[in-house]
């Protein structure tokens, strides 16, 4: 594979930033801030440093995580480095020019075996006895034509590379190189510029849908893009030598617009529904925007299924909640319908086909059960603005029966009064593929609630201990909570934690970490009780585990296990940002966080000590109780030590 060989670190990383995959970097610790500074470059490092604490610190302090570095001691021989290469699946390699000495060689040829670039940056002494660049630069001017320049001569009738070592050789092959790529890059622009790209949103399917400026845009088209539904969609209003292909994600299609020859060829890219509502038009229309010498790209609306749904049900959407399943993870969708349809008079739901609508049913089935919920209306439609089209008003055990007719009998009867098409209409045994929308309607909506602060005995306890009602309220407000806040709850023991942060946001996602079995299973039973799809339980005990959850914003540690110093730090590596509140009721662990705080880097930091008395009572009396006082330690991780 392919060497490169750079004058410095500045020129080497901004050619990384045109490559793709991980990189591992073998350059050493001293100089990771010139790599890590490009949040796109740091994020893809695998890199290989001394195993010493200053080493160590060093990756910590430019933002790498645990997984991002391998400290060990050298030599290396081809195959260590080879097996690193494959184990991390490496795409490109970074060394310095060190010699056979530094290892070199061996990561040159492990490189070479893996079949990746190797990006080598020269000694900044490095001393030749020829020419500068600037000068080989001036003769490559000279000699435009030049496709083998080490054929060519100098005007002394010299071979040109006889004046180079092997290393500035290779530097010119590589300018010659990159020299002909931009010319053909040239070439292609010129030839491009005035190709008429339209984006187009075509509505829900039905040709009656299509507004007439994306009709007529179709009709003069000489090459259309889209998935195969789409494109066969609108073939018939084409030219007859329309060049079509079924392709509708970027990576796909820019290459192929690339190629075309035609000066001023016109090209429609075909969106369903609406390209501004759940659509890869954006995407694709930046993209394009990025390849300057490709043409103007202009974006035409179509009709969404939300505007034919409310049309078809009469109900207006500018008031509503709109949510999507396509594409989103489960416990995600899930969390923010069920939040929807509790807080929402109105929830607009896209959805990916039949398995969603019918996981929507059983998700309100065992949510909506309680009589207060019966009023709850699911307005669903099947295909709309095709032949097969219907809509139906529906229950929540109706949409159930519907979802799961073939094992119902009598389902008909049930839905007699429900449905809006002729009731002698006969439908399939079983729910068909196909596109779907719906819309919740909550005529009694519930308010939100904006604080924590549910009372103990809401939870179901056991034998666990519980974080108490007041501790908790002020645990949580000291975290700082952020939208889209992703929480580790360590220690959650019956999860009243877990459960109070995930019912601020269906947008908030927690992982609560517990090593006791009972307690896992109260946290379980918890979040079903409150209906909560955005807590995800972990029997381990950290920091074990940890490493293997998406980058926490926040976390809360009820309980260590004796590990509050590995876990702390583990979650430093993680993110050093993110924001820390722990609690302490013992002495041991009041004086290690004392002692944590004057390690660890942190701003912001805050110790509060809370003792609860509240009134019991006793008789006719009302009597003081007090609690044990609790230490309550909140703090930001800071990038680096004052």
């Amino acid at each position: 594979m392919a060497r490169k060989y750079f004058q410095n670190t500045a020129a080497c990383v901004e050619a990384l930033k045109k490559t793709e995959g991980k990189i591992f970097l073998t350059t050493g610790s001293k100089e990771l801030s010139a790599f890590c500074r490009e949040e796109t470059i740091r994020k893809r490092l695998v890199v290989r440093v001394l195993p010493g604490m200053e080493s160590l610190q060093e990756c910590v302090r430019n933002g790498l995580e645990g997984r991002q570095i391998i400290a060990m001691q050298g030599p290396f021989s081809k195959e260590m480095n080879l097996a690193m290469i494959r184990q991390y699946q490496a795409s490109v390699l970074v060394t310095k020019e060190s010699g056979k000495t530094g290892g070199e060689d061996t990561k040159l040829a492990a490189a070479g075996e893996a079949q990746i670039p190797s990006y080598i940056i020269l000694r900044p002494d490095e001393k030749t006895s020829v020419m500068d660049m600037d000068k080989v630069l001036e003769q490559l001017r000279r000699l435009e034509s030049v496709t083998d320049p080490s054929r060519k001569k100098t005007q002394e009738g010299q071979d040109l590379f006889d004046l180079y070592d092997t290393k500035t050789e290779e530097l010119v092959y590589q300018k010659v190189h990159e020299c002909q790529e931009n010319k053909e890059q040239e070439k292609k622009q010129e030839q491009q510029r005035n190709l008429q790209i339209t984006l187009a949103g075509i509505g829900m399917g039905a040709e009656a849908l299509l507004t007439e400026e994306v009709r007529n845009r179709i009709a003069e088209v000489d090459y259309v893009f889209g998935a195969k539904r789409m494109v066969e969609s609108i073939k018939k209003l084409c030219k007859q030598n329309v060049k079509t292909y079924n392709c509708y994600l970027s990576k796909d299609i820019i290459p192929l617009i690339e190629n075309i020859q035609e000066n001023s060829a016109k090209i429609v890219i075909l969106f369903s529904g609406d390209t501004g509502f759940y659509s890869g038009c954006e995407k694709l229309y930046n993209e394009l925007c990025k390849h300057k010498g490709m043409g103007k790209a202009e974006v035409l609306p179509g009709i969404s299924s939300l505007s034919v749904l409310s049309a078809r049900t009469g109900i207006s959407w500018q008031d509503a909640k709109i949510l999507s399943t396509h594409g989103v993870e489960p416990a995600l969708w899930k969390s923010r319908l069920l939040d929807a349809a509790k807080h929402e008079k109105k929830t607009f739901f896209l959805t990916s086909g039949v398995a969603d609508v019918e996981e929507i049913g059983n998700l309100l089935s065992s949510e909506f059960a309680k009589e207060e919920w019966k009023n709850l209306k699911i307005y669903l439609g099947y295909q709309l603005s095709y032949p097969q089209e219907w809509v139906r008003c529906l229950t929540v055990d109706e949409l159930c029966k519907l979802m799961n007719r073939d094992h119902n009998d009598g389902w008909q009867d049930s839905l007699q009064n429900s449905l809006q098409e002729d009731p002698q209409d006969q439908l399939q045994d079983k729910p068909e593929e196909g596109l779907y929308a719906g819309m919740l309607i909550n005529e009694q909506p519930k308010k939100h609630r904006l604080t924590p602060g549910y009372p103990d005995d809401v939870f179901i306890r056991g034998q666990v201990p519980m974080t108490k009602e007041e501790v908790r309220s002020v645990s949580i407000c000291k975290l700082h909570l952020t939208e889209d806040a992703v929480v580790y709850d360590i220690g959650s023991g019956t999860g009243s934690v877990s459960v109070e942060i995930a019912a601020l946001s269906p947008r908030v996602q927690v992982y609560a970490m517990e090593v006791n079995g009972e307690a896992v299973s109260l946290l379980e039973e918890n979040c079903k009780q409150f209906g909560l799809h955005n807590v995800r339980c972990i029997r381990t005990k950290a920091p074990d585990g940890l490493e293997d959850l998406p980058v926490a914003t926040h976390a809360f540690i009820g309980g260590s296990k004796g590990n509050l110093r590995e876990i702390l730090w583990t979650l430093y590596r993680k993110n050093n940002h993110m924001r820390i509140v722990v609690n302490a009721v013992s002495m041991e662990t009041i004086c290690q966080m004392q002692e944590l705080l004057k390690e660890l880097p942190v701003e912001q930091e805050e110790i509060l000590q809370l003792s609860v008395t509240k009134t019991k009572q006793l008789g006719g009396y009302h009597m003081l109780q007090a609690a044990n006082p609790v230490y309550i330690y909140a703090f930001t991780f800071a990038e680096t030590s004052s």
